[in-house]
């Protein structure tokens, strides 16, 4: 038969505390990360109004192309007829 002592008792009474304590250390580190992701969720929304709001004032008076095949807003570096041709005399030479 197991006789526990005094001794056994704190030890485990020290170990459960030192348990208890981590838990307790993990929780308020938890609830601060918790606190600082929803601090930085709501700055990132308040950035992200503010950026919309400042395009949607650019784009008001020229509106973009809602889709790729639309009008072009800047200038072709090359033209692309021009280049067609080269390549596809590139090709009908190679041939």
């Amino acid at each position: 038969m197991t006789i526990l002592t005094e001794s056994d008792f704190d030890r485990r009474h020290h170990a459960l505390s030192l348990r208890e304590a981590e838990v307790a250390r993990r929780e308020s580190a938890l609830s601060d990360f918790s606190k600082q992701l929803t601090t930085q969720h709501e700055r990132l929304r308040a950035l992200r109004a503010d950026l919309l709001r400042q395009l949607g004032g650019q784009r008001g008076s020229h509106p973009a192309p809602r889709w790729p095949s639309g009008p072009r807003a800047t200038t072709m570096l090359v033209d692309e007829d021009e280049w067609w041709s080269k390549m596809l005399s590139r090709e009908t030479r190679a041939a």
